[in-house]
């Protein structure tokens, strides 16, 4: 690697670090006892990794994955005492899970944020209750001028 991309590849390192280093004291500071953050402590150590290639592959985009990690770590936070209360096995069952969903909830939202007015038309010409409120008032043109002719 070149020296340049070397200390780009750095300097991108330790921000991501500081980012995560900055998720983990959130999720800590909802914990109540010192038990508890050491075992949450060790659970993301542990699974942060494997979590992060799961959305990276799901999302294709290291930011999101990213986010999607982090966004399942929350939610691991938030209901810690169903995740203490399982098995080794599934608690890294549980995370994997969480953060599946996480990125495919980011992944919508960004299919979402993308999509052209064409794509938002032909998704309402598919959804039932939508085609008659897209297609009717076109289609009562149409019997019109065939009722007129």
């Amino acid at each position: 690697m070149c020296p340049f991309f070397e200390n780009v590849y750095v300097i991108y390192y330790e921000a991501t670090e500081e980012r995560t280093d900055n998720m983990l004291s959130i999720c800590l500071g909802m914990l109540d006892t010192e038990e508890e953050k050491t075992t949450f402590e060790e659970l993301y150590h542990t699974y942060k990794g494997k979590m992060f290639s799961l959305a990276n592959s799901i999302l294709k985009n290291h930011h999101n994955a990213e986010e999607a990690v982090s966004n399942a770590f929350f939610t691991a936070a938030k209901n810690f005492r169903t995740l203490a209360s399982l098995t080794a096995v599934q608690q890294g069952a549980y995370l994997k899970i969480t953060v599946k969903n996480a990125a495919i909830d980011i992944y919508r939202k960004e299919k979402n944020q993308n999509a052209s007015p064409i794509e938002e038309i032909e998704k309402a010409k598919n959804n039932n209750t939508k085609e008659k409120e897209v297609i009717s008032p076109y289609t009562s043109v149409k019997d019109e001028k065939k009722a007129v002719k």
